[in-house]
């Protein structure tokens, strides 16, 4: 299992840093998704990686915050 907090323990992710959610760190990542958009609801559902790289999108900040309520709110239980 790959947990959050485990991440930087993988060859090349090394200075990977919390910046927040430090309370999720023993989370399991379920799989990785790379946002390129705000419309994630049908492609999440919790216990992913979201990768935000802005190669095909030049996001603001509101457009980030967008992303990550989406993301919180997206989250099913059991």
């Amino acid at each position: 299992m790959i947990s959050i907090g485990s991440l930087n323990q993988i060859s090349g992710l090394e200075a990977l840093r919390f910046r927040a959610g430090l309370q999720g760190s023993k989370n399991a990542i379920r799989w990785p998704y790379i946002a390129e958009n705000t419309e994630i609801e049908n492609w999440t559902k919790g216990g992913e990686l979201i990768f935000v790289t802005g190669l095909n999108w030049k996001w603001t900040v509101q457009e980030l915050i967008t992303l990550i309520e989406k993301a919180k709110s997206n989250v099913r239980v059991g």
